[in-house]
């Protein structure tokens, strides 16, 4: 049996022990490439996406409440704004005709209205102090000869003044429609009838 030295064999273990050593390691093909980065960034992701969500839910109430205070708002305006328009509406219908003719803005007609407003009033201390002059007609005539039973009364109509005599021997009409006249009266109608030996005269005025 031939002898082997024990050196050779050591060098061809060490030999083959580099050679082991020195083969590259190979990647494995079905791996793929970065995939620790892939997944951190998917987390990465993930977790602002759940950041995002979150914030949105937590500003979720306060959008509601703005929400609902613009739309209380609206509606405030809307009901504001219709009866506005109502009570515009309603403000035409007191005006005469001939200051609704064309068209106008609403401070057109209020700027009107205060106009009427103060021609009614100065008609009202017209319409008085004619009243006060009929009054004392009334107080002038009892005093006559003949005419102590007859009546004078004065009644407010919508379209003026409504005067009603009464009397046995009747009173001179033509003194009284004269001082109808004078005061800027005009007569609409007149109406003459007796009642149990009584004359009733009603004379139906208004201002022009």
């Amino acid at each position: 049996m031939d002898y082997i030295p024990t050196s050779l064999f050591q060098y061809d273990q060490e030999d083959e022990l580099l050679q082991i050593s020195s083969i590259p390691c190979q990647k494995d093909s079905n791996q793929p490439d970065q995939l620790p980065v892939t997944t951190h960034q998917h987390g990465s992701h993930l977790t602002r996406k759940l950041s995002v969500t979150h914030d949105e839910t937590d500003e979720n109430p306060n959008d509601n409440n703005k929400n609902k205070k613009k739309l209380t708002h609206r509606d405030i305006e809307r009901q504001r704004r219709q009866k506005m328009a109502t009570l515009h509406t309603f403000l035409q219908s007191l005006l005469p005709v001939e200051d609704n003719k064309g068209k106008r803005s609403i401070s057109d007609h209020i700027h009107e209205s205060v106009n009427y407003i103060k021609h009614l009033k100065n008609k009202i201390r017209e319409l008085n102090n004619k009243r006060d002059e009929l009054k004392r007609l009334s107080n002038t005539t009892k005093n006559l000869p003949g005419s102590i039973s007859d009546t004078v009364d004065l009644r407010s109509s919508s379209a003026g003044v409504e005067v009603v005599i009464t009397g046995r021997q009747g009173l001179p009409l033509s003194r009284v429609l004269e001082i109808l006249m004078r005061e800027g009266l005009s007569i609409v109608s007149f109406n003459s009838t007796k009642v149990n030996e009584r004359l009733l005269h009603t004379i139906e005025s208004e201002v022009p």
